[in-house]
């Protein structure tokens, strides 16, 4: 079974999946708004609902049971959000389509808020992440990416990711460990 499809993406039990897609959230989402639409693009399975009050899912995948099944480099919600979710969505696209995107998002947002992992030891992390094809960045290169976009609020935890996590995620005969970073962005878009 593909690690990706389905609603139960992001709800795997090894240290590294609870610390990404749980336990980290409240800090790196602490001083943003909860209120209001959120859009969260690339937002699967709706794992985001437990952070914010009112969230409209976008994601491609249609066996994650999205609310709109869609490409979040093309799609343009209608009502107006309040902002704009992308979290752990930007290393499955080329730098150019986050450039794309980061300028889309900014045609119909005012706030943007980025959660990513990030990593200095790019090696490492290709050399973990077998049977797939992802497009893993350091903070700078990430930062680089975003413009129109300015970061209002950076929050930034350090760990080192449990080499379970690429035993289940990605079926990895003989994973290993390294340090890997996940930082949560709220931007504010810049004038025109």
């Amino acid at each position: 079974m593909n690690p990706d499809a389905g609603t139960a993406f992001g709800t795997w039990q090894d240290r590294t999946s609870r610390l990404l897609y749980a336990d980290a959230m409240p800090a790196l989402l602490s001083g943003v708004p909860r209120d209001g639409l959120t859009l969260d693009l690339g937002g699967a399975n709706g794992l985001s609902r437990q952070w914010f009050n009112n969230v409209l899912t976008v994601d491609v995948d249609a066996s994650k049971q999205p609310d709109v099944v869609a490409d979040a480099l093309t799609y343009t919600p209608d009502p107006p959000v309040d902002r704009v979710l992308l979290r752990y969505v930007l290393h499955y696209l080329s730098d150019a389509k986050v450039r794309q995107l980061a300028r889309h998002v900014a045609t119909y947002a005012d706030e943007l808020v980025v959660v990513q992992f990030v990593n200095d030891d790019l090696r490492a992390k290709r050399a973990n992440s077998v049977n797939e094809t992802k497009h893993f960045r350091s903070e700078v290169m990430l930062l680089g990416l975003l413009r129109p976009w300015r970061v209002h609020q950076r929050i930034a935890l350090a760990y080192d990711v449990d080499p379970q996590f690429y035993a289940n995620r990605l079926g990895h005969p003989s994973p290993s460990g390294h340090p890997e970073t996940v930082v949560g962005y709220l931007c504010r878009r810049t004038a025109p």
